[in-house]
């Protein structure tokens, strides 16, 4: 999970928004209900720009319907 966490903060460039939505996507998936909860509210509480709660909110919908 810290990995994936790195990866979200070192991916730059061009189509890094997707990226990021999917590798929240797959961190989602793969978490525990339990672990998703926390993981959702620590994203949401460090969130500083509207782009990141875009990213966010497209990757709970992303992690939902799969």
């Amino acid at each position: 999970m810290f990995a994936t966490f790195i990866k979200i903060s070192k991916t730059k460039g061009n189509n890094s928004q997707a990226e990021k939505e999917n590798l929240l996507i797959n961190l989602l998936l793969e978490s525990t209900n339990e672990e998703a909860k926390f993981i959702i509210r620590w994203i949401e509480g460090n969130l500083k720009i509207s782009a990141g709660e875009k990213t966010m909110q497209k990757a709970l919908i992303g992690a939902l319907y799969e």
